[in-house]
């Protein structure tokens, strides 16, 4: 190639480089506006959310009125308190999750500043008994075509470390989508622990 040539070359791959950033940086400015207004959403509905909350927990701790009320009513409210619970959850997990990012994109990346897998944020320790009876309660006024049921292996330990939250969607999600397709039979969530490799001896 002659000086012409390779000079037409490298003006060439200079604008595929700068329409590759622009394109990169495009898709980042669309995804922080979904993320922005997901999380505003989220703000907004927390204001509301809290005077549901506040409404559920007077009802749950007036005893005079739990005395005119049956053990269905009761589970009623309790399963309300349990997913309004959630949402809020929820809400403050989206407006979190913005701000990370909106952190994330304006601090330089430091490699020495990376977290262990155990310090992510959002894990915490989860109990299984716990996550069960929360999923059951939200689960209770959900449309059914078939009998739901959810058990615990006896090998699994009563506590683990994850994020409850996403834990908990990914569950109420796997069980939604069963429940919409299963017309026959029932849908079964088993919770067990999975095998480990065995590791070679030496």
């Amino acid at each position: 190639l002659d000086l012409d040539e390779k000079q037409s070359l490298r003006e060439m791959a200079s604008l595929v480089i700068d329409a590759m950033v622009e394109r990169r940086r495009e898709k980042m400015r669309i995804l922080q506006d979904k993320s922005q207004i997901i999380a505003t959403t989220a703000h907004d509905l927390l204001t509301p959310l809290s005077g549901v909350q506040m409404s559920l927990s007077l009802l749950m701790e007036d005893e005079n009125l739990k005395k005119h009320l049956t053990n269905s009513q009761v589970d009623l409210i309790e399963t309300a308190a349990a997913c309004s619970d959630v949402m809020h959850r929820i809400c403050h997990h989206a407006i979190e999750t913005f701000r990370g990012d909106v952190d994330k994109h304006n601090t330089p990346v430091d490699s020495s500043s990376d977290k262990p897998m155990g310090s992510q944020s959002g894990a915490k320790a989860i109990a299984v008994a716990d996550m069960v009876k929360n999923l059951n309660m939200v689960m209770e006024p959900y449309p059914k075509k078939v009998p739901l049921f959810i058990s615990v292996d006896p090998l699994v330990p009563p506590e683990f470390v994850s994020d409850d939250l996403k834990v908990f969607r990914s569950c109420v999600n796997f069980l939604t989508n069963a429940l919409k397709k299963v017309d026959k039979g029932n849908v079964h969530l088993k919770i067990y622990v999975a095998g480990k490799k065995k590791k070679p001896k030496l």
